[in-house]
């Protein structure tokens, strides 16, 4: 945890999360996917200006974080516009406005977070103004993955087939001993005893078969998979869109 914390400017509280979250990854991964990572760890791969970031309060540390890894490609992207265009609309997010930003980042934390349980203070003080006080002072929901047990306790045809250890084998990612084990323990209803970081990881590991079923080739379940071949266009086609393209 150290390492990791020294890599991203200092200890702040998403990295705690992080961390309580990567502890899945000694439980699922398989033998050989430890061997090939050795001691990398993924904070290296960011491009982060860690020396201005440790003069910063931990609280704009992990915000900072936060924006810059979080927003753009799952925040922004799979859990906003993509959402809001499948359903013809088309979204602003006026917290995002630069104006809004900059004036943020020079905040004290204490207008942001009061004694842990008061977060987005001013925001909320300024809301209250036009809000019910129920509504502005509402305690905050986390928006996170659903836990395990709501697509494993009685998994559809196409999840079993993705943890199968024939599947698991042929991506090599994950141990199957380990994923039968907890996958079993969800069946007989006994979920609370994996553990809510461990039922985390567990999604994730659905998800990864998933992703590499759809991109790297298909064959670990009976879903379609992508292909990036380039189709062949017959000639006769070729020539009327080409006079298409003309008119």
């Amino acid at each position: 945890m150290a390492r990791s914390d020294t890599m991203i400017g200092g200890p702040h509280a998403q990295s705690i999360i992080y961390n309580l979250v990567a502890r899945s990854r000694g439980r699922y991964y398989s033998a050989g996917l430890k061997e090939e990572l050795g001691t990398h760890v993924a904070y290296e791969d960011l491009d982060l200006d860690v020396e201005r970031m440790a003069r910063w309060h931990p609280l704009n540390r992990s915000l900072y974080l936060g924006y810059k890894l979080h927003l753009p490609g799952l925040l922004l992207s799979q859990k906003g516009d993509r959402v809001a265009m499948a359903n013809s609309v088309e979204t602003r997010y006026p917290f995002l406005d630069e104006n809004v930003i900059e004036l943020a980042s020079r905040m004290h934390p204490r207008w942001k977070l009061r004694r842990f349980l008061k977060d987005k203070y001013l925001l909320r003080r300024a809301a209250e103004r036009r809000l019910p006080h129920d509504v502005a002072w509402r305690p905050k929901a986390m928006f996170r993955a659903p836990m395990a047990e709501t697509f494993l306790a009685h998994p559809p045809g196409f999840v079993r087939d993705l943890l199968s250890p024939e599947s698991l084998a042929r991506s090599g990612y994950f141990d199957a001993d380990a994923i039968a084990r907890d996958c079993a323990l969800l069946a007989r209803g006994e979920g609370k005893k994996l553990g809510e970081f461990a039922s985390l990881g567990l999604g994730g590991v659905v998800a990864t078969q998933l992703w590499h079923h759809l991109y790297l080739g298909g064959g670990l379940c009976e879903l379609p998979h992508l292909t990036y071949a380039p189709e062949a266009v017959p000639a006769v086609r070729s020539a009327a869109l080409a006079e298409q393209a003309q008119a």
